[in-house]
């Protein structure tokens, strides 16, 4: 018996020991969390100080101003790489000190006070005439690093701290004093002007009213299932497909051409028969564009299509953000919120409509929210093989779409493999070699499937060099240097801190709270997604750097936010109802803030969407999708060069043209023709010196004495200084007329004036030019 009872007691006191080491865990979540808040934004501030000291603009040739993007790259870096790995390792080790110290009691006040030091920091250093310098900046985050050093130091070992901020209400005060130092650095990185006064405040106490409510209503609310969910589901999905496309996209023409002519072009020539990589080629790679290629098949290749097509997807994009918080188990009212607040803000307050501009989107950078989806379906023990089978495929898919999405893809599936390594599951380095080793057998299948379909369609192999040309340009080449700076107190700099926060936060969830974690492996699986996703996706805006540009990177943290909150309201994160209220009200306050710098967008957004035309009232649906098949001229010459082709060329499907790509593309597309000359995009061509000389010289040999090249009156400029100099050697000697035709055009006419006798048919309007291939006369 005395043995029983002694093992008895053991077993009791070991099933105490672990449960008040969970409980303990469990409460150290938030003042970790605070802790490594303050950490990384102190360090942050000081990398970009040091950073932006150490490394100098580089002057850019008119009309761009400057750039410095090693200065930008380097502080992404290293705030990945040292800043939050540091604060991380810190933060844990900052709060187990202080609860093991004599200040365990004063913990949750000393978390949030900890926090104030520095946010209260930003907002002394935004008040300084022009925001402060860099240099500035730099002396007020070193004396930020001595004062929270000192307070941390003191935490752990000032026992009569302890006393004073371990009463009840003092965590109250300071979480109060530091969410409004942290509101005031909100306002630090938002445009005053740019806030709806009205609206703010009638938000405000919309916000105020659900808070209330939620504290008010019953503990187990009742919820829709079976299938009265589902068509809930359904309807909401639906309602994002037709709330996103926007059908009215033609208000920044030179926008709209400039960027579309870059897809529109390769995927014409695809269109008329040119391989990718055989004898075509794109930056935006091969599956983008034969996706493209695949629609102007059911529709005509134009602007407008090319716009419907880019809405469609990103209506599927937001549609699979909102499939993927159903799937990772957040209540639907708080989906369908969250979904409705991405729409308005994050495709109604674009500065040019969805549509516009393709490669912001989901067409560049869809497919790894796709993958998140998939892996989030599969951790919810629904069909695991087909998940993982959809998880393969989009990892496949993306290896021959294009490089940012399979790189992209690739680094999301790492972020997965993470979590389920080191999650509370522990899978193991094995299970990840596996699923590592399976994703490589997908992606070189995908590659195979890619070279055997050229070989049969072109019958040639794909040479991938064209592409890699692209990218070599794009990141080492003389076009990495056309980047722009951050604006002054840019709001990315607030969002790239917030995705940093999201991976040091799951960190956190897994290692202080694998009890949720091991409940919620759905959420936790979409949070490790996303939060891979979301800053891989940052760093496009690391590149771009405009402010424009943020809203197509922001869409993961919004829906993490969604997820964080659901853990808060429903996952057990928050113990009492006040807390949890105080959560809702926080995730609330931002909602209210973007809403209203939103809000002057909504409305005209709004009416141009294919929603705004199907509600009473709109315009006519079928005028806009007319709009749409049938765009007005873009380019007010393009017309004209359509009007020359048809009476000097009539009835060919291929003529040679030798244009600017404005209006050189939309000439071809509104004549219906393909280019007998080797050229897509002439200035997407050029970044990659495309076409090759060979390439041009073997176009100029199949073309014959008596058609007609349609040009424009600076060919006839390049043609004189050829006549003047005909041994002229135009890589290293161009003819200089501005970015009109590209090195590649002359060349082109420089082989034609080898050839032919280029007789002037006609000068007609808007410069454009018609010859006529002659015989050349033989000499004497």
């Amino acid at each position: 018996m005395a043995t029983t009872d002694t093992g008895g007691s053991r077993e009791i006191a070991d099933a105490a020991n672990v449960a008040h080491a969970e409980e303990a865990r469990a409460g150290a979540l938030l003042p970790a969390l605070l802790i490594v808040v303050a950490l990384a934004l102190v360090g942050f501030g000081l990398v970009l100080s040091v950073v932006e000291l150490a490394v100098k603009p580089v002057l850019l040739p008119p009309p761009f101003s400057t750039e410095n993007q090693k200065a930008e790259t380097a502080i992404f870096l290293l705030s990945i790489v040292l800043v939050l790995p540091a604060s991380l390792i810190g933060g844990l080790r900052a709060e187990r000190m202080m609860r093991r110290g004599p200040n365990a009691a004063a913990l949750p006040a000393l978390g949030w006070l900890i926090v104030a030091l520095p946010a209260a920091g930003v907002l002394a250093l935004r008040v300084l005439p022009g925001g402060g310098g860099v240099g500035e900046a730099l002396a007020f985050f070193v004396v930020l690093a001595a004062g929270l050093t000192c307070t941390l130091v003191l935490a752990a070992r000032e026992p009569r701290l302890g006393p004073v901020l371990g009463r009840s209400p003092v965590a109250g005060v300071a979480a109060g004093l530091t969410a409004a130092l942290l509101a005031g650095d909100l306002l630090v990185f938002t445009t005053l002007g740019s806030l709806a006064i009205l609206p703010l405040v009638a938000a405000a106490i919309v916000a105020a009213a659900i808070v209330w409510i939620y504290l008010r209503r019953p503990s187990n609310p009742s919820r829709l299932a079976g299938r009265r969910g589902v068509a809930v589901d359904v309807l909401v999905v639906i309602a994002v497909l037709i709330a996103v496309p926007q059908l009215d996209v033609f208000g920044n023409s030179g926008i709209t051409t400039f960027h579309q002519n870059l897809w529109l072009g390769p995927a014409s020539r695809v269109l008329s028969g040119h391989a990718l990589l055989v004898d075509n080629a794109s930056q935006y790679g091969i599956g983008s564009v034969y996706l493209l290629a695949g629609w102007f098949k059911l529709a005509p290749i134009g602007y407008g299509t090319l716009s419907f097509l880019d809405g469609v997807l990103f209506g599927l994009f937001f549609a699979t953000g909102y499939g993927l918080l159903r799937l990772a188990g957040v209540a639907r009212k708080l989906a369908v919120a969250a979904i409705a607040l991405a729409v308005l803000v994050l495709t109604y307050n674009l500065l040019f409509p969805v549509g516009t501009i393709p490669q912001h989107g989901p067409i560049r950078f869809g497919l790894p929210l796709v993958l998140v989806a998939a892996a989030t379906w599969e951790a919810r023990a629904r069909v695991i093989r087909l998940a993982w089978g959809g998880q393969l495929a989009v990892i496949a898919l993306s290896s021959v779409w294009m490089f940012e999405a399979f790189g992209y893809t690739v680094l999301t599936f790492a972020g997965l493999l993470a979590v389920g390594v080191w999650g509370p599951d522990g899978r193991g380095l094995r299970w990840a070699a596996r699923r590592a080793l399976a994703a490589f057998a997908a992606i070189a299948g995908a590659q195979l499937v890619f070279v055997l379909a050229t070989v049969l369609a072109a019958g040639d192999l794909p040479d991938y060099g064209l592409y890699f040309t692209f990218l070599h340009a794009f990141l080492v080449g003389p076009l990495s240097h056309f980047t722009f700076d951050f604006s002054r107190w840019s709001p990315g700099l607030l969002v790239g801190f917030a995705y940093a926060l999201n991976v040091a936060a799951v960190v956190l969830l897994v290692r202080l709270r694998a009890d949720v974690a091991r409940r919620r492996p759905a959420e936790l699986t979409a949070l490790a997604g996303l939060a891979a996703f979301g800053l891989v996706l940052f760093s496009y805006f690391v590149d771009r750097s405009q402010d424009l540009v943020l809203p197509y990177v922001s869409l993961p943290l919004l829906l993490s936010g969604a997820i964080w909150l659901d853990l808060v309201l429903n996952g057990g994160l928050a113990g009492s109802r006040s807390s949890r209220a105080a959560g809702l009200a926080a995730v609330l306050a931002v909602a209210v803030l973007t809403v209203s710098v939103a809000w002057s967008s909504l409305s005209p957004r709004f009416s141009s969407s294919l929603a705004g035309h199907v509600v009473p009232g709109g315009e006519s649906i079928g005028t806009a999708f007319h709009r749409l098949w049938h765009p007005p001229p873009l380019d007010p010459a393009s017309p004209a060069g359509v009007t020359l082709l048809d009476r000097y060329a009539p009835g060919e499907s291929t003529t040679p043209v030798l244009l600017s790509s404005t209006p050189g593309v939309e000439v071809l597309l509104r004549s219906g023709r393909a280019n007998a000359l080797p050229f897509s995009d002439p200035l997407e061509d050029s970044f990659a010196s495309l076409p090759s000389a060979s390439e041009i010289a073997a176009a100029v040999d199949r073309l014959r004495t008596g058609q007609r090249v349609l040009t424009q009156v600076t060919a006839l400029g390049v043609l004189a200084s050829l006549r003047a100099d005909p041994g002229r050697d135009l890589r290293s000697n161009p003819v200089d007329v501005g970015d009109v035709l590209t090195l590649e055009q002359e060349q082109a006419l420089q082989d034609l004036a080898a050839r032919f006798r280029l007789r002037v048919l006609d000068r007609g309007p808007s410069g454009f030019v018609v010859l006529e291939l002659a015989r050349k006369r033989q000499p004497g």
